[in-house]
């Protein structure tokens, strides 16, 4: 294992103090910057295709939609709904948005062995901004079945697949 290399990425969230996640032979060196927006995002992701990095892991934040979600529970997305339109731009909109089935494994992996426990599910990706105040959208959330919501998850998928690097998230 003497060759093996890791990197360590801890996280403070409000009900697990520190939350450590081991993530092996992923991409070294490792910056991980959660506050940049999307407009940051995709050209960075265009940018690192050129260096072919062995994944990419998003680590952001979301909008629960269902009750049993409390205030930092972790949401490991299985798939992005792309309602953003971004990612239009790299595939026409029946391609999925889907996370690297590999890497979100070992991300999954990695949280039990810490013995946190996550939810999986959709995320819509919205450009739409004040949208807990309109009910027509409110119920096609629920139609749809959306169990989180947030601005980037879909379109770092699709960027991420059409530059062939293996992206995850996690939320």
């Amino acid at each position: 294992m003497a060759n093996r290399r890791s990197t360590i990425i801890t996280s403070t969230l409000p009900q697990v103090p520190i939350l450590t996640i081991i993530i092996t032979q992923v991409l070294l060196p490792v910056q991980i910057q959660t506050t940049i927006q999307v407009p940051i995002q995709i050209p960075t992701l265009d940018l690192l295709s050129a260096i072919s990095p062995k994944a990419v892991l998003f680590l952001g934040k979301c909008g629960g939609l269902k009750k049993r979600n409390s205030i930092g529970d972790l949401i490991l997305p299985i798939g992005a709904i792309r309602g953003e339109g971004t990612s239009n731009d790299y595939f026409p909109p029946e391609v999925p948005a889907m996370p690297s089935f590999a890497l979100q494994k070992a991300v999954s992996t990695t949280i039990r062995d810490q013995k946190v426990d996550y939810w999986t599910g959709t995320v819509y990706t919205t450009n739409r901004r004040v949208w807990e105040f309109d009910l027509k959208f409110k119920k096609y959330l629920k139609k749809i079945r959306a169990y989180a919501i947030d601005m980037e998850t879909a379109t770092l998928f699709t960027v991420g697949f059409h530059n062939k690097i293996p992206t995850g998230a996690l939320l």
